[in-house]
């Protein structure tokens, strides 16, 4: 085989990269959590486990009932605090809803009220004209103060 001088030293390259990689990583410790809280050490990987800083592994501390029964209990509590943000965001969203749904049939009453409102305005102007006067005479009887209170109440809430 014919190398190039470029080759051999991508070749040379490649070989020093894995022992530096093998060397590295040949004496990795891991880090972990154990169900009772503490903090373990390997020389093994195990899922969940992250690489560690350490260069040799710590002494095991024995773990004795008491400490296992206490990180029980504070596992415990933690679930029990995340039931009770879970229960207080559903009756928050409860609310949130309930709000939604009492301004959409305020809304509604009120484009109802505001229709009412302009066909009876409708209905109530009119003009009349009489042969021999010279102008229209207008009778307005229309409350054009209710309809714009209702039309900006709408504008101001429900958008």
């Amino acid at each position: 085989m014919n190398f190039s001088p470029l080759s051999i030293s991508r070749i040379a390259c490649l070989l020093l990269y894995s022992a530096c990689l093998n060397n590295v990583f040949a004496g990795a410790i891991y880090q972990w959590t154990d169900p009772w809280g503490h903090i373990q050490y390997s020389k093994t990987q195990i899922p969940g486990s992250m690489l560690s800083d350490l260069t040799e592994l710590p002494k095991q501390q024995k773990v004795t009932e008491q400490q296992k029964q206490q990180a029980v209990l504070n596992k415990m509590q933690k679930i029990d605090n995340a039931n009770t943000h879970i229960q207080q965001k559903k009756v928050q969203d409860k609310f949130v809803q309930q709000q939604i749904r009492n301004k959409d049939v305020h809304c509604r009453k009120l484009r109802s009220l505001l229709s009412d409102v302009r066909l009876r305005n409708a209905r109530f102007t009119m003009d009349y004209y009489y042969p021999g006067y010279p102008n229209y005479r207008r009778y307005d009887y229309a409350d054009k103060t209710l309809e714009q209170n209702l039309y900006w109440q709408l504008r101001e809430h429900c958008r």
